[in-house]
């Protein structure tokens, strides 16, 4: 009679819900972004992620870390930390640790950025970078600063 008792529980269930909103971002210079918005709500408690594609309309081909000379990735990476750093107002990656970041020396250019009018926006997952659950770091960095990263055939040069 017990094990009948047990079967008859109910099982605790979670109420998910998913949603998805895409939209443009930049639309200029034969470049086209797009962000998909991706909100999970899980039991009343969301969480949103960001992820941006790129497009090179003139090619219809995508436009990701591609664009970039491979031994251009190591130094590119120093300079996000830098970025990030400065859009902080802190000068070592230490003020950096103290303020939520972690694993700076991981940093990376990934394939998650956008484009504006300004430059390169690069996106990371929330906890990738910061403790904060909720947070999407973006670091930005202008065209200029890119100039000697890009390949010489990338829709980019457009840009700079």
């Amino acid at each position: 009679a017990a094990d009948a008792a047990e079967e008859d529980e109910p099982l605790p269930v979670s109420n998910i819900d998913i949603k998805i909103k895409v939209s443009p971002v930049y639309n200029d210079n034969g470049i086209l972004s797009m962000c998909f918005e991706e909100i999970i709500s899980k039991d009343g408690v969301a969480s949103t992620v960001h992820s941006y594609f790129n497009y090179d309309l003139q090619k219809c081909a995508p436009v990701d870390v591609g664009e970039f000379s491979d031994q251009a990735l190591a130094d590119m990476a120093q300079l996000l930390q830098n970025k990030l750093m400065e859009q902080n107002k802190v000068e070592t990656e230490e003020e950096l640790n103290s303020i939520g970041y972690f694993d700076i020396y991981n940093l990376s250019a990934t394939s998650n950025f956008y484009f504006n009018d300004k430059g390169i926006v690069w996106s990371y997952k929330p906890q990738e970078l910061t403790v904060d659950a909720n947070a999407e770091p973006t670091i930005l960095i202008p065209f200029a600063e890119l100039a000697p990263y890009v390949k010489e055939n990338s829709i980019i040069n457009t840009l700079l």
